[in-house]
């Protein structure tokens, strides 16, 4: 039978990772699959090409291969391309601590040019981790290396059929074509998931066995039937076998009743589609806990064994993982009750309520205690409890203290030790008014010490108070004369008064801190250092692109006074090494030009002087800084020319001391000249007036 598909075809590729990086640096690279990679994760049994790259058009030698034969699986030579060249060539090379192949590009019509020039193909084999590696000709420096991890295949939805078949009442044997196809009913019904034709079976004394698969969808708690249609290997005399045979339990494995499992393991109850390890769903509820009273709560957890120092919990959270949340409440009711109910009738709602009435009780207790950095994500976040109103009067947490030494809200994180982050509270308030933190103290009176809020973190990374909002983390608003917004004290060693920190690393703009004075002298920042060597303001970036401090203003981008010693930067022989005269540096000078020039609106408009960054950075690289596509620059420092312009000014002043000396020399070539044109004209002077005594001697009769 050839009018069907073979439904079980596998495209090994399917379920291939790929983590993308920047190619590595030099003429030779790696990719897999045509792209560039950093490392790739294989089901056993899949395969994927591996390609060695060129970006130039230089002949090259290259081992490509395995440190001491650890390739978890094959790895064979597919083919040389026309880019490395006619003289291109793959030899294996295979070694007690190294397997794999030695490539050559080479040749001359054509020579090598950029782009792939030799594909390799892997197909993974064996559990565990490998890195195919790109050596130089003397097989002892990496040029580039992809990281394998070949983990277990998936089990899939396939199921091994086993049948019997009798041609002419005596067991069939040769080749048959089988065709089948699943129905919802022993007669008639619908069609259930594909067709699946198997041309050429080979039949043996009667018996066969096959792998039918039909997909997980086939199977969905309901009966099913399978019809099976046999030919002869030639496609003749067709025949449907009847009755159709029933599906008994065993192949349900794949779906428990009721509970629906996918290819990757997820789970649903109510669904085919889960989208996590867990997933419920209901026409009208998918889990259900309920408060009935009108103001009763979803989740009630309370502690009330009164006994003495007995420790209990109206609820206890923990959340270790990153992100995680030991509690998430949330009070979503947003409606006010209707015109003309009872007054006082608002809606009481609660995230959680919890309440714990023993000496040590606690009314909710979340603990979040993942303390270790990710290498991927360093800065773990995670909740002992999150509480979100969203009611017309809701409050997440409201802290209310009304007594004389009363507390609002009372937040301490007092963890220690490297890498830990804690906080004496966190809050995050994201609508358009939203508070972070609402602290009210009512109290007054000698010797009262009320707080709105108090915050206190003693670890080595501990914050006091963290705040988040879309709008304004913290809002400080001072409107006497002298009044203070925020007063930011710290009286430790390597204390911060105010800590601003930015962690979003996306294309956005972000500041640890901003801050805007509106006054004719008004100061944005004001830092001010009285004692040793403090710094009135500090500005580090260790990124690789980043910068200290950016000042921008009309009159001076950055302005340095009084008597003290201004540093345009830190210079010291003991901080450097490889040092070397710049070269050739007035040819390098005779590269630049200065310009005038207008900026354009987004720089602040207005007539400047200055240089092309780009074209300096033609001659002097190391003064210019680029964008992340390294074609357009971002600034340079015109400090930094000055060393290049020493250099230029000493070789101009070789130059003309050379041009100086020569003019001497050609000076006393003169004098020497004029001297010796005196002599000889004195001489001719001499020879004339001897000759000239001669005639006349003649003349006179040979006296």
């Amino acid at each position: 039978m050839k009018n069907a598909i073979l439904a079980t075809v596998s495209i090994l590729m399917v379920g291939l990772m790929v983590l993308s990086a920047s190619v590595a640096s030099g003429d030779q690279s790696l990719t897999v699959n045509g792209g560039a990679a950093e490392a790739v994760i294989l089901k056993v049994g899949q395969v994927c090409t591996v390609e060695v790259v060129s970006d130039d058009s230089n002949p090259h030698y290259a081992y490509l291969g395995f440190d001491d034969g650890i390739a978890l699986g094959s790895f064979s030579h597919q083919q040389a391309l026309l880019e490395a060249g006619d003289l291109a060539d793959v030899t294996e090379y295979n070694v007690p601590a190294f397997y794999g192949y030695y490539v050559q590009a080479a040749g001359t019509s054509p020579a090598p040019s950029p782009g792939v020039h030799f594909v390799f193909q892997y197909q993974a084999q064996e559990l565990g981790d490998t890195d195919v590696k790109l050596y130089d000709a003397t097989l002892t420096s990496v040029l580039d290396s992809v990281h394998i991890t070949v983990v277990h295949a998936e089990m899939g939805t396939s199921f091994t059929y086993q049948g019997s078949l009798n041609d002419a009442g005596s067991p069939a044997d040769g080749l048959y074509d089988f065709v089948f196809e699943l129905y919802d009913s022993p007669s008639d019904g619908n069609q259930l998931g594909s067709t699946i034709d198997i041309d050429d079976l080979d039949v043996i004394d009667g018996q066969f066995a096959i792998a039918l698969d039909f997909g997980s969808d086939a199977f969905d708690g309901s009966a099913v039937w399978l019809e099976t249609t046999v030919a002869h290997g030639d496609g003749s005399d067709p025949n449907t076998l009847v009755p159709r045979q029933e599906i008994r339990p065993v192949p349900y494995s794949l779906q428990t009743r009721g509970i629906f499992v996918d290819n990757a393991g997820n789970v649903g109850i109510g669904t085919t589609t889960p989208d996590a390890k867990l997933s419920v769903n209901g026409t009208i509820k998918a889990l259900m806990l309920s408060g009935q009273h009108p103001q009763g709560p979803a989740v009630i957890g309370r502690a009330d064994n009164p006994a003495l120092l007995f420790l209990n919990f109206g609820g206890m959270f923990s959340a270790a993982g990153q992100f995680g949340r030991g509690i998430v409440g949330t009070a979503s009711n947003t409606n006010p009750l209707p015109y003309g109910s009872p007054p006082g009738a608002w809606l009481g709602q609660y995230g959680g309520y919890f309440e714990a009435k023993a000496p040590a009780g606690c009314g909710v207790y979340g603990l979040a205690s993942n303390t270790s950095p990710d290498p991927f994500h360093p800065a773990l976040i995670q909740y002992g409890g999150h509480f979100v109103a969203k009611a017309p009067a809701g409050r997440g947490v409201y802290g209310w203290a009304s007594g004389t030494t009363g507390i609002g809200v009372y937040g301490t994180a007092s963890a220690g030790g490297d890498n830990v982050r804690n906080y004496g509270g966190y809050f995050l308030a994201s609508g358009a008014k939203g508070r972070a933190v609402y602290g009210r103290a009512t109290a007054t009176g000698y010797g009262v010490s009320n707080y709105g809020g108090y915050f206190s973190a003693g670890g080595e990374d501990g914050t006091g108070i963290y705040a988040t909002a879309s709008d304004r983390g913290v809002e400080g608003f001072a409107s006497g004369s002298d009044g203070e917004g925020v007063c930011g004290r710290a009286s430790g060693s390597s204390g911060r008064g105010v800590y601003g920190y930015a962690y979003n690393t996306g294309d956005v703009t972000n500041y640890g801190g901003y801050f805007q004075a509106n006054g004719s002298t008004g100061r944005g920042v004001y830092g001010y250092a009285i004692f040793g060597s403090g710094y009135g303001v500090y500005g580090e970036s260790r990124g690789s692109t980043g910068v200290g401090v950016v000042g921008w203003g009309r009159a001076y981008d950055f302005y340095a006074g009084g008597p003290g010693t201004n540093y345009g930067a830190a210079s010291s022989i003991r901080w450097k090494s490889d040092v070397r005269v710049i070269d050739d540096a007035l040819s390098k000078v005779m590269k630049l030009r200065g310009i005038y020039f207008n900026w354009d609106a987004e720089h602040g408009g207005g007539h400047d002087v200055g240089m092309i960054a780009e074209e300096v950075g033609e001659v002097l690289p190391e003064i210019v800084e680029y964008e992340e596509n390294g074609i357009d620059a971002s600034g340079m420092d015109y400090g930094m020319l000055a060393p290049l312009l020493v250099e230029a000014v000493k070789a101009l002043k070789i130059e003309v001391n050379e041009l100086q000396r020569q003019n001497t020399e050609k000076d006393g070539v003169i004098d020497t000249l004029k001297q010796q044109n005196d002599k000889l004209e004195g001489r001719l002077a001499a020879l004339e007036s001897s000759i000239a005594t001669i005639v006349v001697q003649l003349k006179g009769g040979g006296k």
